[in-house]
């Protein structure tokens, strides 16, 4: 169980330059309270869309990549194409 964890870090610092990063400005949290209240969402749940959001509204374009049904459900109803990596 060790390695399979040493293994997905590994696979996260490989991976993080290619992540779009935002920061945590009173934009996102505003966006933070009101993405909570809408689509019940828990706090850094709520981080995640709300970012989401920002980068969209920025005129970004990506894939919203997350595992928890809920935050899926809530990025799905917010127009994002969502991938779940286990699900591939």
């Amino acid at each position: 169980r060790e390695e399979q964890l040493d293994r997905l870090l590994r696979d996260l610092d490989t991976e993080w330059e290619g992540f779009d990063h935002v920061d945590l400005t009173n934009a996102v949290l505003h966006l933070v309270r009101d993405r909570c209240r809408h689509h019940l969402l828990r706090a850094l749940d709520a981080v995640h869309l709300a970012s989401a959001l920002l980068l969209q509204r920025e005129g970004i374009d990506f894939e919203f990549v997350c595992s928890d049904q809920r935050l899926k459900d809530a990025a799905s109803q917010e127009g994002f194409r969502v991938i779940d990596p286990a699900e591939e």
